[in-house]
């Protein structure tokens, strides 16, 4: 393991006074400058923004205090082809497109929703879809239906992201990562969130089992963040030293 980045301590403070609301004039709902305030020394790592990023699509969701991360994770790696299961409010979604249309990447993000209630009935779902329409029409692409048959649609070694989000089930989990391990790159990159909930069937299991011989961090703020390279190569290495700092 090479590091747990413990955010507890961390804050998210905006410098501007007005808000909008998140689906006003580009789901802009602030439009400062987002920073983070450590009130006490990170004993086992830290988070490294290396850009100054600012969210255009901002909902405050439980994912809110690593978008500087995946918005690193991005420019960093330039990947082509990013796939996000579970949209959840599309916050990580977003900001993946924002970073592939801010660094000019030749970059398609896909985002999926598992098929577990009716698509027409999900209101986040259509928004996002909208919006996504609107501002990343050439980057963002938007399935729904079943995370492990839609694996199936995608080229061998062609993810170079794989976002799992909005699940609490170590055995969905489990079988989306199984899934989807045929389709990574080389030097692909796989993120968990919810690492840190408590529960029976617990995504915490799910993900150990997973990066097991694989350099790997986790994020312990909130629900916690797990990121793990699908190879221990040198890039990979390379790679979470720019995230933050730990030890082997």
């Amino acid at each position: 393991e090479l590091g747990c980045i413990d955010l507890c301590g961390a804050s998210l403070q905006y410098a501007a006074a007005q808000k909008k609301s998140a689906w006003e004039l580009g789901a802009m709902a602030c439009r400062a400058r987002l920073r983070f305030v450590t009130e006490r020394r990170q004993k086992e790592g830290k988070l490294l923004n290396l850009h100054d990023f600012m969210p255009k699509f901002y909902l405050g969701g439980s994912v809110r205090s690593c978008l500087p991360m995946l918005y690193d994770l991005v420019a960093i790696n330039k990947p082509r082809l990013i796939v996000t299961i579970g949209f959840d409010e599309g916050e990580a979604h977003f900001t993946f497109c924002q970073a592939a249309q801010e660094q000019r990447l030749k970059c398609r993000c896909v985002a999926i929703r598992r098929d577990d209630a009716k698509e027409k009935d999900d209101e986040a779902w259509q928004r996002g879809k909208a919006y996504g329409e609107e501002f990343y029409a050439e980057v963002a692409q938007f399935l729904s239906g079943s995370s492990t048959d839609l694996a199936k649609d995608f080229a061998k070694e062609d993810v170079d992201l794989l976002l799992i989000d909005d699940c609490d089930s170590g055995s969905v989990i489990r079988r989306e990562l199984a899934a989807w391990k045929a389709k990574l790159a080389l030097n692909a990159i796989i993120l968990v969130h919810g690492t840190n909930l408590q529960r029976k069937d617990s995504p915490k299991t799910a993900w150990s089992d997973f990066v097991s011989g694989r350099p790997h961090m986790e994020v312990r703020d909130g629900a916690g963040f797990g990121i793990t390279a699908a190879t221990n190569s040198s890039n990979a290495r390379r790679l979470f030293a720019h995230l933050g700092e730990g030890k082997e």
